[in-house]
Formats: C-alpha cells, sequence, structure tokens
C-alpha cells in the first residue's frame, strides 16, 4: 500500500506545477504585432519630430494642383482665325473679344492698333466707322485699361478736333442757306455737332447785317442746339451792338428756360435802355411768365 500514496503525492506535484505555469504565463506582457518597416519608420519620425519641438511635415496631396486656362471657346478661336491686321481690323476684333469676355485678349488687339500710330484724320474715321459710342463705352470698361481707354481717347480727342475745326464750321453755316432741305437740315446737324464751338460764329452772323441771308438759318441751328448755346447767348445779353441783344433776347425767349431767363428782367425793366432791347424783353418775358413782371416782381424772381 505504500506505492499508491506515493504515486498520489507525485500527481498532486505535476498538477500543481503545471497550473503554477500557466499562472506565470498569463501574467506575462505580450509583444505587439509586427508592423511594416514604413509605417514604423514614419511613426519614429514623426515620434522624434515631436520630441525635438520640430513642426510636422504637411502631408502631400495626392493630385497637385493644375494653373488655370482658359477653356477653349469656339467664338474666341473663330474671332482669332481671321488674323486682323488694320487698326479697323484689330478694333473690330478687340471688341468682339471684349463682348466674349476676353478682356486680355481685346486689350493686345487694342494696344496694337494704338501701335500703328495713326493722324488726327484717321483717327476721326475710326469714330465714323465704329460710332463715338463705341469708343465711350471701351473707354469706361475697366477691365480694357489701359490699352482701351487710350485708343478711345485717341478716337474721340480726334473727331472732336475735326467736328469743331473753324474752317468746317463755316463751311456748314454757308451751307445754311443751299436751295436743298435736306443740305440745310444736315447743315444744323453738324453744327449741332460742334457744339460749344459754333456758337460764336453763329452769333457773328446774327450780329453781322451782311449776311442777312444766312440769319435765319443761323437761328435755327442755335435754337437747335438748346442748353449749349445758352451760356454765350446770355452773354450776348451784354454786347454793345442792340442787334445782336436783340437776337439773343428772343432765341433765349423761344426756349422758355427760367435760369437763363431771368437775365431778361434787366433790359426788361430798363426804362432808360435802348427801346428795342427793351421791347424784346418784354416780349420774351409774355413767353416765359405769361406777362411782363414789374420791378418788384423783378427783384422778387431774381432774389427767389
Amino acid at each position: 500500500m505504500a506505492r499508491p500514496r506515493c504515486l498520489g503525492r507525485w500527481l498532486w506535484l505535476a498538477a500543481g506545477v503545471a497550473a503554477l505555469g500557466g499562472l506565470a504565463w498569463a501574467q506575462t506582457p505580450k509583444s505587439s504585432p509586427r508592423r511594416a518597416p514604413a509605417a514604423a519608420a514614419d511613426e519614429t519620425d514623426a515620434a522624434d519630430a515631436s520630441a525635438q519641438g520640430a513642426p510636422k511635415k504637411p502631408a502631400k496631396n495626392k493630385q497637385e494642383e493644375l494653373p488655370s486656362v482658359a477653356a477653349p471657346d469656339p467664338a474666341v478661336d473663330a474671332v482669332l482665325a481671321t488674323k486682323p491686321a488694320s487698326p479697323s481690323e484689330l478694333i473690330r476684333a478687340g471688341k468682339a473679344l471684349a463682348d466674349l469676355r476676353r478682356p486680355d485678349l481685346a486689350r493686345d488687339h487694342f494696344r496694337r492698333a494704338l501701335a500703328a500710330n495713326l493722324d488726327s484724320k484717321s483717327l476721326a474715321a475710326l469714330a465714323d466707322e465704329f460710332g463715338s459710342a463705341t469708343f465711350s463705352a471701351i473707354a469706361l470698361r475697366r477691365d480694357l485699361a489701359p490699352e482701351g481707354k487710350q485708343l478711345a481717347d485717341a478716337v474721340l480727342g480726334a473727331k472732336i478736333k475735326q467736328l469743331q475745326d473753324p474752317k468746317r464750321v463755316e463751311l456748314l453755316i454757308q451751307k445754311l442757306t443751299d436751295p436743298s432741305p435736306e443740305v440745310r437740315g444736315l447743315a444744323v446737324v453738324g453744327l449741332q455737332d460742334a457744339g460749344a464751338a459754333a456758337v460764336g460764329p453763329l452769333l457773328a452772323v446774327l450780329g453781322d447785317p451782311q449776311r442777312a441771308a444766312q440769319q435765319a438759318g443761323a437761328r435755327a441751328a442755335l435754337a437747335a442746339m438748346g442748353s449749349v448755346a445758352h451760356g454765350p447767348l446770355t452773354a450776348a445779353l451784354d454786347a454793345a451792338d442792340p442787334s445782336l441783344v436783340v437776337e439773343a433776347i428772343r432765341l433765349l425767349g423761344d426756349a422758355q428756360a427760367i435760369r437763363p431767363s431771368y437775365f431778361l428782367l434787366r433790359p426788361c425793366c430798363d426804362e432808360k435802355g435802348h427801346p428795342e432791347v427793351r421791347a424784346a424783353a418784354q416780349a420774351a418775358a409774355k413767353r416765359v411768365w405769361r406777362h411782363v413782371p414789374g420791378r418788384e416782381e423783378a427783384a422778387q424772381l431774381l432774389a427767389g
């Protein structure tokens, strides 16, 4: 019976050792799985950079940004395909490109047109071809500056110089006596285009008895000019020639413009003035105020 007891003891000891071995293995820290070398290297670099206080490297974008390029436009290509060369062609193409929202190309065409160094007559002809309104619109567009405004200023300046040329104005005044109503009408329009530059020569016609044949046309042209002529007509009220003062009074009365008509009050109430001047002023006052103002009313009108 001694052998069985010894065997039992050995089995009990073996079970105890196995249990203690399992408990020790369970409490031992487990090692983490092996990581890829690249990932481990990245984490190591990041840890080193963080430890040294260095900024982290920004992550690279998968797609690099490409420079912006204008999308193809068949209309723009069609304009460029015409290969404009003359100043007129360059301006026409530049205007079309500006309308197609390509101010960069439009500016280049305007620059090439300016480089032609056209004389004043040729520049004025461009205003006739495209119309002054076209160049006024070009000058107002900031996205076409500076070439657009430089071109517009050159063309419009040349046209104004041409319209206000004294020789042209005198030629138009002579056409006011032409037998053709159409020619006379075009002459009046031309004098309107000349603006203030034509008012003085027309007033000179009214003050010259030897040009009586042209005076009716001169009156019509001055009346057609409207407010442009009001300033010079008002200044003519102080002229030494009574006949010229009468002409100015009649034109201001016909215009029935209140502010310039205030200057009629003085000759209207001046009892010591020239009789023809006073009579013309009173007739004009009736057209403006429906009656002849007295001194007291005239003073109130001027004060108000």
